[in-house]
């Protein structure tokens, strides 16, 4: 079974409601510098598709299951959105926080030294000021 075109319409509708509140909230954090850390995700949203939102927003009359599966399955082939099933009636979607490079490193001993050298360069940084 293969999309229709409300359904393919719905879907980009979904994409694009989703990166324009990502650089939104990306917009409004930039710049800020939290006290203490900050656990909560304040940049990447989530949205929950419920299938009676699915209904309304392609005009179907009645959503069977391998529909839903559609969509799942067209979220899971999306790069930078992971989607959770819940249930058979929805689908929970968030934008994939975006990783650099220089966040990412192959072993303790990297992360230990680039760690101690971020804390020697602040530390100098605190006492130029």
């Amino acid at each position: 079974m293969n999309m229709i075109d409300r359904d393919k319409e719905f879907v980009q509708r979904i994409e694009k409601a989703l990166f324009t509140r990502l650089e939104i909230n990306m917009n409004e954090e930039q710049g800020r510098a939290y006290f203490q850390p900050e656990l909560e995700d304040k940049i990447n949203p989530t949205l929950t598709i419920s299938k009676d939102e699915i209904r309304s927003n392609t005009g179907r009359e009645k959503l069977r299951k391998p529909v839903i599966d559609e969509y799942e399955l067209y979220f899971k082939q999306h790069e930078f959105i992971d989607v959770q099933r819940t249930g058979n009636d929805a689908l929970i979607l968030r934008t994939k926080p975006v990783y650099i490079n220089k966040n990412s490193f192959s072993s303790m001993a990297d992360i230990e030294r680039a760690n101690s050298q971020d804390i020697i360069r602040q530390q100098q940084e605190e006492d130029d000021d």
